[in-house]
């Protein structure tokens, strides 16, 4: 999904190409068979083909921009529409996403998320932040979906929280103990194992810690 956080009068050009790339390849795809005759089904398997291995071509040069190893930026100033307010690098791992009501990608990757949330809420915080006004996001957690959202859950219409390369949501960011983030990706791909990796690193700080003190 492109962008909705991309900060107004600038445009991202990396999610712009992203989305723009695909459709490039299956135009040149259709007129590559056409030129020379295939068949339907040829036309089709070609057209697949190029929107798969194109983007994966160009990113190799065109990496995406990464915070991991950096930092996380503050997400102080939000209005949370429900649970307690989070705060980055205070010995807790942190799962920051992006998210919006209107996102089908986002609406999926909700039970997931707070599936992640219940079995590690003890350890972990996390936030889903909509750059929406309040009334569609209340509106939407009253749906059937929005009442499986178990998480805190902001709102940033200000977008007060800013750095975090956001190139298309739903969008997470796993940040240890430290405010160090140490992934990034989509939900869905990798969170999980990611989530638990940084439990264990900041278990094995606390043991080090204790050990030489």
């Amino acid at each position: 999904i492109f962008n909705a956080r991309a900060p107004r009068g600038r445009v991202n050009t990396m999610s712009a190409m992203k989305m723009v790339i695909p459709l490039m390849a299956i135009i040149g795809a259709q007129q590559l068979a056409t030129h020379f005759g295939l068949p339907t089904a040829a036309r089709l398997l070609l057209q697949v083909v190029a929107a798969l291995a194109l983007p994966r071509f160009v990113a190799r040069f065109f990496p995406s921009e990464t915070l991991v190893g950096k930092k996380a930026p503050s997400i102080d100033g939000m209005t949370y529409i429900h649970g307690t307010p989070v705060k980055l690098g205070q010995g807790r791992v942190t799962v920051v996403e992006f998210w919006a009501t209107w996102c089908p990608p986002c609406r999926t990757s909700i039970p997931h998320l707070s599936k992640l949330y219940e079995t590690c809420k003890e350890q972990v915080d996390f936030v889903g932040i909509s750059n929406e006004q309040a009334e569609p996001v209340r509106t939407f957690l009253e749906t059937e979906v929005g009442k499986e959202f178990t998480y805190p859950c902001a709102i940033d219409p200000a977008r007060a929280v800013s750095g975090y390369p956001v190139e298309g949501i739903p969008s997470a960011f796993v940040v240890d103990g430290e405010g160090i983030v140490v992934w990034q990706g989509h939900p869905m791909q990798g969170l999980d194992a990611a989530v638990q990796t940084a439990i264990t690193n900041l278990s094995a700080k606390g043991k080090a810690a204790a050990a030489s003190s």
